[in-house]
């Protein structure tokens, strides 16, 4: 906890106000069998920089590597298993998708192209939702699907 995250938070606390309630997102979390590849694909193709790198040892000769990547206000934890078997595959219960949100989605869309990047879906527009949008959905390197989205309308939020 940063200073300024722990006064404000003595503060709430000192008031009586929502202890423990979310105060917003910290992290998503992105299993992968192979920390660099997935790394490098988010570092190069969207903009994120690695801003911290861990280990745990499990051990059993298990080391557990963590990359945390941002852009912006949004935080991805790069995880991977000691044993990368333990990787989840797609199943109920898990996250369908996580979404970006960028300026210019064609021009997102021609990068990505350039760089190889597998899309899921055509780029879509919706005027009846969120306001309006233009998105796009294309898959990480462990098959994780990422939403592009562009506001077209009144941002909602």
């Amino acid at each position: 906890m940063t200073k300024t995250t722990g006064v404000a938070a003595g503060l709430l606390l000192a008031f009586g106000i929502a202890t423990a309630q979310p105060v917003g997102l910290a992290h998503i979390n992105i299993q992968t069998r192979d920390i660099e590849r997935s790394t490098r694909f988010y570092t190069e193709n969207l903009n994120f920089r690695k801003v911290l790198s861990q280990e745990i040892n499990e051990g059993n000769n298990r080391i557990r590597k963590f990359a945390f990547l941002q852009n912006g206000s949004c935080i991805l934890e790069i995880m991977q298993p000691g044993d990368t078997g333990q990787v989840k595959t797609k199943t109920a219960g898990t996250i369908p998708h996580f979404a970006l949100e960028t300026l210019q989605l064609e021009n997102t869309v021609q990068e990505l192209r350039k760089k190889g990047v597998v899309f899921k879906t055509p780029v879509f527009e919706r005027q009846d939702f969120l306001g309006g949008i233009k998105g796009v959905f294309v898959y990480g390197p462990d098959g994780e699907e990422i939403e592009l989205i562009e506001y077209t309308g009144t941002k909602p939020f």
